[in-house]
């Protein structure tokens, strides 16, 4: 079996390569194509159907809506979609898409290296935010809700275009000491577990995030948007909080309350860390990517 061949890829729709592609297919008998969105769907898909591979597969991580035009192309090419989540498919299926072609696979994350400690209570409630810093996270919402907040601490973690706006934001906010800048860190699990609540502020439609997902591995609550994926990963009540997105008083309740029950804070983490273990692995989520290739061989 071969693992792995290399195929240096020149960006999105670079016809040139399509020999190439069409060679690789065709130096073995493949059962199955599985490609991902990066950095193209359609030259991938054209060489798989040039070389008549029996099945062809794509991964849809992204829950936007896709024009008509781009739908019957994508459906044309790809006859089989893994959407991330039931949120994924839903817009692949609202873009035209035949609801046939699309099922759902949650992803699963590797086993931490590291057993979850209960952390020790502090002067303040340690509430962290881990990801980029772009408009769509809703960083900007976490400052606002953090001002009626004063028992919480705010730990980002994270660079981008945004970072600039942010912290004058949390300036002009008077949060001062009360939020803690950490850039972009290369090692998240360490920073995870010193966490007493993981938030997820997103006022775009997360696809199903990973940062939700390291977060229950580590037994921390989550209290997330209801946007996207979130809300199929995280139980509101179980393992965290679902709030409505761009709600700094909704997000600021949740912290309130997570901050001032601290036992059910660390109850609805080992919730989550338990959920995780049992759905969210490496193996379940083979398993669902075996059984999505059997469906779509039958």
């Amino acid at each position: 079996m071969t693992q792995g061949v290399p195929l240096k890829l020149a960006g999105k729709h670079a016809f040139s390569q399509l020999p190439a592609y069409v060679r690789l297919l065709r130096s073995q008998p493949f059962d199955v194509v599985h490609a991902h969105y990066s950095p193209d769907f359609v030259v991938p898909g054209i060489a798989a159907r040039l070389a008549k591979v029996p099945t062809r597969v794509v991964t849809r991580h992204l829950a936007n809506v896709w024009s008509s035009g781009k739908a019957r192309l994508y459906a044309n090419l790809w006859p089989n979609m893994i959407a991330v989540s039931d949120a994924v498919r839903s817009t692949l299926i609202q873009s035209g898409v035949p609801e046939h072609q699309v099922v759902t696979a949650y992803a699963g994350i590797p086993e931490f290296p590291r057993t979850p400690t209960r952390p020790n209570r502090r002067d303040k409630f340690e509430a962290g935010f881990f990801g980029r810093l772009v408009p769509e996270k809703g960083v900007d919402v976490l400052l606002q809700a953090a001002v009626n907040t004063p028992d919480v601490r705010l730990h980002i973690f994270g660079d981008g275009p945004s970072e600039k706006e942010l912290k004058c934001l949390a300036t002009t906010l008077g949060l001062g000491d009360r939020v803690v800048w950490y850039g972009r860190v290369p090692d998240v699990e360490g920073y995870v577990e010193s966490m007493d609540v993981i938030v997820i502020p997103s006022i775009w439609a997360e696809p199903f995030p990973y940062s939700g997902l390291e977060a229950m591995a580590m037994g921390k609550a989550v209290i997330a948007s209801n946007a996207g994926g979130l809300p199929e990963m995280i139980r509101d009540g179980t393992d965290g909080w679902i709030v409505a997105p761009s709600d700094p008083a909704a997000l600021g309740n949740a912290l309130t309350f997570a901050s001032q029950n601290y036992e059910e804070t660390l109850r609805r983490g080992e919730n989550g860390r338990v959920r995780q273990q049992s759905e969210f692995t490496l193996p379940k989520f083979g398993e669902r990517i075996e059984a999505a290739y059997l469906r779509f061989q039958s």
